[in-house]
C-alpha cells in the first residue's frame, strides 16, 4: 500500500503567502488612494450600505425627537403657573374619589379625580412657591404611593407630574 496523500491537507507557506500577498495589496490600496488625495482627486465616496445605516440612524433620531416633543405639545398651550396631575391605576383608569392634597406655603389646593375629570387635571391655582403633594381619601382597594417630593413653582412655570397607584386583587 502506497501512502494516500488527502485532498483537503493544506500547506502553511501556502497560507503564508497568500496572507503576504494580501497585505501587499492592502498597502498598494492605501497607497493609490493616499496619492489620489494629495492630486486632488475624488476620495472614494460611502458604500451603498453605509448610506443606509447613517440614514437609518438619522430617522431613528428624528422619530424619537418627535416622540418627545409631541409627548410635550401640550405644555406648550397650558397657561403659564399650571401643573398637569395623570393619576391612574395600573390600567390607566380613573380612581373615583382620589384627592390628592398640593400643601404650599400660602395655600393648601385640593383635587379630586372622577370619571367627569378622567386621569389627568390641570391645575391653574398654583401662585409661585413650593409644594409639597399627598394623597389623600384613597378609596379603598386602591394603594397609592407616599409621595414625599416636593415641587418648586417658579412664575411662568407649566408641569406635569404622572403618578400611578395599584388597583388591588
Amino acid at each position: 500500500m502506497g501512502s494516500h496523500k488527502s485532498s483537503s491537507s493544506f500547506n502553511l507557506e501556502d497560507l503564508k503567502n497568500v496572507a503576504e500577498q494580501f497585505k501587499n495589496v492592502q498597502e498598494q490600496v492605501k497607497k493609490e488612494s493616499e496619492e489620489g488625495k494629495s492630486n486632488g482627486e475624488e476620495v472614494p465616496k460611502q458604500s451603498l450600505g453605509q448610506k443606509i445605516i447613517g440614514i437609518l440612524l438619522l430617522l431613528v433620531i428624528v422619530v424619537i425627537v418627535a416622540i418627545v416633543f409631541i409627548s410635550n405639545l401640550d405644555l406648550l398651550f397650558m397657561p403659564k403657573n399650571s401643573v398637569t396631575f395623570i393619576i391612574s391605576d395600573q390600567n390607566g383608569e380613573v380612581i373615583n374619589g382620589l384627592r390628592l392634597e398640593a400643601i404650599g406655603d400660602d395655600k393648601t389646593i385640593y383635587i379630586e379625580f372622577d370619571e367627569d375629570t378622567g386621569t389627568d387635571i390641570t391645575e391653574l391655582g398654583f401662585t409661585p412657591g413650593e409644594y409639597k403633594l399627598k394623597f389623600i381619601d384613597v378609596p379603598s382597594g386602591y394603594t397609592c404611593p407616599d409621595i414625599s417630593e416636593k415641587f418648586t413653582m417658579n412664575d411662568g412655570d407649566k408641569l406635569k407630574l404622572e403618578y400611578e397607584c395599584t388597583k388591588d386583587n
